[in-house]
């Protein structure tokens, strides 16, 4: 005989002390007017079936299924799996969901388990998929990193994701096989599609276990036209790849194994941007890192070959830190865009919202903040950004990675700068202010062709 559990507004100091890792779904499985239980705890894989044989007001538990459903197929779900009862097939019939309950350790792709209820009336439970939702999504484990780049050469921009990995059912609590994801844009110049072309694009899985949470970054650092590749790590350091294929050429990697890559190291948990920051002229390296500052590294090298010091420049550029006091995590991850204004900076962070600085360069002083939470954006933990301009507009997407292990797609108002997009005003047409003389308000009217953030140009 279980032990009843009793609502009455019991004295706290009569309660025994429980641990809190429990998912608890209540409802009535007998259709005798009480609530019966499934109850998943944090110890185990599987769910227990709880059956009330008291009544609706004082509940009383005389049986049990340890291993829910047992007359199916029996949740065995790492780690911690709760329960939820939705209409998924809107047959008017509630279905059960299980999910893990856990976010740091689990099983991060079958995660979503799909019993219908195929009870005249009732609940009878059969086991469709365990891959609900996610099936049809972008999933690759945990703490994705975007980067975009046009890696064949046919115009399109493509999707390269890196991860810290995916769970592996047979050694519980080893994620860290990560790896680089190609995916090619097989869509048009205006509806962009990807496809997975590459689950270990360049063999990066080779350097896991031992490394991981791979987080790829494109830009020239060699001066010859074509974009490089730097990928930040748990390390904390980088892996450098050259591009020697040249400009507008299919992209071809040779992998530079100067130690000075690994020397630039910030920690743990390295997201690279490769930018010029000071004017130079050379680019320049920025890093996030776990800690949530951002690092400088300047290029002190020529156009042709980049050199770095093995300590960052600027430790905590433009005084930004994404740390949460709470528990001392920040998990920057910046991403660096052109406006006609000069450099913005967009950091994703541990709390998964994106903040957004104005005309960044190479200093100590604070960066001008436009947003803590730009966008409204909040994806989850470790946010991070990677912008293009996917259906060729003239105006950026963002993409973002997450804990989760997916990808978002937003739209944004930033103009794509990196290219030169005619103008054509309308002629003979001026601005137009009304009432005019105006008091306390006015209205006006601006048809002029070109609008950037609301201004007109």
């Amino acid at each position: 005989m279980l032990r009843p559990f009793v609502c009455t507004g019991d004295i706290p100091e009569e309660r025994e002390e429980r641990h809190l890792g429990a998912s608890v779904l209540t409802y009535d499985q007998d259709g005798d007017g009480d609530k019966d239980l499934i109850l998943g705890n944090i110890s185990f894989e599987c769910l227990g079936m709880f059956t009330n044989g008291g009544s609706a007001d004082q509940a009383w538990m005389t049986a049990q299924d340890t291993a829910f459903p047992i007359y199916d197929n029996i949740v065995k779900l790492y780690n911690f799996p709760a329960s939820y009862l939705l209409d998924i097939d809107n047959d008017g019939k509630k279905d059960l969901v299980v999910a893990p309950n856990s976010k740091t350790i689990g099983e991060d792709r079958t995660c979503s388990w799909f019993f219908r209820n195929t009870a005249s009336a009732g609940y009878h439970f059969e086991l469709q998929y365990k891959s609900l939702l996610v099936d049809e999504m972008i999933d690759f484990g945990t703490s994705t990193h975007p980067a975009i780049a046009d890696v064949n050469a046919d115009g399109l921009p493509d999707l390269v994701v890196g991860n810290n990995g995916y769970f592996i059912p047979f050694n519980p609590g080893n994620s860290n096989n990560g790896s680089l994801y190609l995916l090619l844009n097989t869509g048009t110049a205006t509806q962009p599609k990807f496809d997975l072309a590459d689950t270990d694009w360049l063999g990066m899985s080779e350097y896991a276990p031992d490394d991981f949470d791979f987080a790829p970054a494109f830009g020239d650092l060699d001066g010859d036209g074509d974009k490089d590749l730097l990928i930040g790590n748990y390390g904390g350091w980088l892996y450098y790849f050259r591009n020697t294929a040249g400009p507008n050429n299919p992209m071809v990697f040779q992998q530079d194994f100067n130690p000075m890559w690994v020397a630039m190291d910030v920690g743990s948990s390295s997201t690279p941007v490769i930018a010029d920051l000071d004017g130079d002229g050379l680019q320049d390296i920025l890093l996030g890192e776990y800690q949530g500052n951002i690092n400088f590294f300047k290029n002190n090298g020529s156009g042709t070959t980049p050199l770095f010091a093995n300590q960052p420049t600027i430790a905590k550029i433009g005084g930004i830190d994404t740390e949460l006091i709470t528990n001392g995590v920040g998990y920057s991850a910046p991403a660096v865009v052109t406006t006609p204004d000069g450099l913005d900076l967009i950091t994703g962070g541990v709390n998964g919202q994106l903040r957004a600085y104005s005309n960044i360069f190479a200093s100590t002083d604070p960066f001008q903040l436009l947003s803590l939470t730009w966008g409204n954006i909040d994806d989850g933990n470790r946010s991070s950004p990677a912008l293009a301009d996917l259906d060729n507009d003239g105006i950026l997407e963002l993409v973002t990675g997450n804990l989760r292990g997916g990808l978002d797609l937003y739209k944004t108002i930033l103009v794509d700068c990196t290219v030169s997009t005619p103008v054509t005003e309308v002629p003979g047409r001026v601005l137009n202010i009304q009432p005019n003389p105006a008091g306390d308000w006015a209205r006006y009217n601006c048809p002029v062709t070109l609008r950037l953030n609301g201004v007109c140009f």
